[in-house]
């Protein structure tokens, strides 16, 4: 891996991390669909104003190609965010982010279905091992009593969620390969993901007003510039540099940060089972990360 990778690599997985502990700001304020769809549109509109600075007038592109840009944006930003969304309301954040891990796997599996790129025994073992390290982190002997019904909608809602990120994974892989943008493709995603959130609050009966405070507007904007429109640029970037199995190694390790916020605010106690989880998530990725990209491009 080199300089540049680690660096795309090491940004992502650190504002990422700090994901959660941003949400917590959101939540009872307003409606989840709501925020959603102002954490898209105002990132959207940062980056269009980044775009036309900096880059100029958007490409002429044809029709086919805004069809998989609307695609990344539905796949990227607005779908999966409901369906996580639909998943914690029965299963814990942290049951998410175990499942959320799983996101490897998949792109490991849709690499070889849409590119035809091989399957590597290491890449499935590392993230075996970095996702029971995940699950070990969130473990507590003393609060498994999660009805079974719950936890299989919840899961489902959460696999579902994955599998469409990974989706989304692969269309800007495909998007990089066939020369659009990283900026471009992922502003105009955001503008297509907008879109598609607010028809999807208004079909739930929302309106677009919204409650305000000091809590709610910072974190808002902080998940609009720097969890959304910086972190997307920076992993799309990521993909296109070292393909779409070795990026998503950053879910398995951003889980980490997030533990950490947690632990610095006391919301987290480690136990025996945590320090093993860690040591298991690092081995893991390790793994991962040392198969290289190569086999991808």
């Amino acid at each position: 891996m080199n300089k540049n990778i680690l660096l795309l690599f090491l940004s992502t997985v650190t504002i990422w991390g700090t994901v959660w502990y941003a949400i917590k700001f959101q939540l009872g304020t307003n409606p989840v669909s709501v925020s959603v769809f102002y954490r898209i549109a105002l990132a959207a509109f940062i980056l269009w104003m980044y775009h036309r600075l900096f880059l100029g007038k958007f490409p002429t592109l044809s029709l086919k190609t805004h069809g998989k840009i609307a695609l990344l944006g539905a796949f990227s930003f607005s779908l999966n965010y409901f369906f996580f969304y639909f998943a914690t309301k029965y299963i814990s954040s942290g049951l998410v982010s175990i499942i959320f891990s799983s996101l490897i796997f998949f792109n490991a599996l849709n690499n070889r279905l849409f590119f035809a790129k091989p399957l590597q025994s290491r890449v499935f073992l590392g993230s075996t091992i970095a996702i029971i390290g995940t699950g070990l982190l969130f473990y507590r002997p003393d609060t498994i009593s999660q009805d079974e019904s719950q936890l299989l909608i919840g899961a489902g809602w959460a696999l579902l969620a994955t599998y469409i990120v990974s989706l989304g994974n692969i269309t800007s892989a495909h998007l990089s390969n066939n020369g659009v943008n990283v900026v471009t493709s992922t502003t105009l995603g955001l503008m297509y993901g907008a879109v598609v959130s607010l028809l999807a609050l208004l079909l739930q009966g929302h309106s677009l007003s919204i409650s305000l405070n000091v809590e709610y507007v910072l974190s808002l904007i902080y998940l609009s510039i720097f969890c959304t429109a910086l972190a997307f640029i920076l992993y799309f970037n990521l993909i296109k540099s070292s393909g779409v199995t070795q990026a998503a190694v950053a879910s398995l390790l951003f889980p980490l940060i997030a533990i950490f916020i947690s632990w610095v605010t006391g919301e987290y106690q480690f136990t025996l089972y945590s320090f093993i989880g860690v040591a298991c998530v690092f081995c893991g990725s390790l793994i991962n990360l040392s198969i290289g990209h190569h086999y991808e491009r």
